[in-house]
């Protein structure tokens, strides 16, 4: 029988990085948050939900349960816990800082026995927070802070699956369509036709939402870029949403990814499209250039400060990163479509490097050793 670990909510980060591993010896079942509640009230009172409530977890240790694990949760519990957390920890949001205080102990504390940063630029924020801000607590949370890059489960057996596209076929996917540079991917390819560079078809799935966070998209934004859209039916192709399955088909067809963000923790789909052998144009952002780079895809430079954290915090800088973004991709593009030979060697360096870094088997060892040493008292 499999040992029972616990978690406050099994969403998609979960699943992702540890609740849908094909463990031997654990599984994981969702526990009720003493926090849910109030959560809930704030959430039907203010319109909004409170990163607090959300991201922290007290069960009066009464659940029958081996341990917990958490993404970005924190417990205030006394059962042994770890957390994946994708920027830094806590992740309460605008607290005081008695209460940021208690996190920061409690990750200290004896019942947190791991701190795992999706990446290395997540582990340098996280430093950087503790070692500027709480030095007195900085030791004992290194020591227990690793690095774990999200599994990827390969989407073809070889990139003889790959059909050969009459255009080369680029696929855009991502909820948050002006976060992810989709106006500036669709600006750069009207500037290609327009210019007689038409030996291209793209494929968009997402809901194309728009807010004013990092890009500052507007309605006038959306407008446009629905615009640029019904001006090529035959070279672009838009989805609302797919399941994930004809998400991934998608990728499997296509020659090129493209997540050129603005803002982005990590970029799942970076590891999708390359597990379908599939290249990506990125941003160098955040994670990006831990998961992509010239060998493997294109990156285009844009302005960022400490950390790949882009340079979007005024309206200037905004339009600024949004220019730089707009004639990178127009240069890139160009020359992708000019030189298609290249999108070939890529994929396959994309896909072993899938393979080799991000196995789901190689992941669940790791997590299952990790667990094992917990519950025998050597962590």
């Amino acid at each position: 029988m499999k040992k029972v670990l616990g978690t406050n909510t099994i969403g998609y980060p979960e699943i992702r990085n540890f609740c849908g591993l094909p463990f031997r010896k654990y599984e994981f079942r969702k526990k009720q948050n003493l926090f849910k509640l109030p959560a809930y009230i704030f959430d039907k009172l203010q319109g909004e939900p409170l990163a607090f409530f959300w991201n922290a977890f007290y069960d009066m240790d009464l659940h029958k349960v081996e341990m917990y694990h958490f993404f970005n949760g924190i417990s205030f519990g006394n059962r042994p816990w770890v957390t994946t957390f994708e920027t830094m920890l806590p992740r309460w949001g605008d607290v005081n800082h008695r209460l940021e205080k208690r996190g920061i102990s409690l990750l200290a504390g004896d019942a947190c026995k791991r701190i795992i940063a999706l990446s290395d630029c997540t582990y340098g924020i996280q430093l950087d927070l503790i070692h500027s801000t709480w030095p007195e607590y900085a030791r004992k949370i290194e020591d227990k802070m690793i690095v774990l890059h999200p599994p990827q489960k390969l989407q073809i057996n070889s990139l003889d699956e790959k059909p050969v596209n009459e255009k080369v076929t680029f696929a855009f996917v991502g909820a948050a369509f002006f976060r992810k540079g989709g106006k500036e991917v669709l600006f750069a390819f009207d500037h290609l036709y327009r210019h007689g560079i038409r030996n291209w078809k793209l494929n968009i799935v997402s809901a194309l939402e728009f807010d004013d966070y990092a890009s500052g998209a507007t309605q006038a934004d959306l407008d446009e870029v629905k615009r640029i859209i019904g001006l090529y039916p035959d070279h672009i192709s838009h989805f609302s949403g797919l399941p994930n399955a004809e998400v991934m088909l998608i990728f499997k067809n296509s020659d090129i990814g493209l997540l050129p963000s603005y803002a982005d923790t990590y970029g799942y789909s970076v590891l999708e499209a390359q597990a379908a052998g599939c290249p990506v144009i990125t941003t160098n952002i955040r994670a990006f250039p831990e998961i992509n780079d010239s060998q493997c895809g294109w990156m285009i430079e844009v302005p960022c400060k400490n950390h790949g954290i882009a340079l979007v915090e005024t309206q200037q800088q905004r339009e600024v990163f949004s220019g730089v973004l707009r004639d990178g991709l127009i240069e890139t593009l160009r020359q992708i479509l000019q030189n298609p030979a290249e999108i070939k060697a890529k994929g396959k360096i994309a896909y072993r490097k899938i393979s080799e870094n991000h196995s789901v088997e190689d992941r669940t060892n790791t997590l299952e050793s990790l667990y094992d040493q917990i519950l025998a008292g050597k962590i």
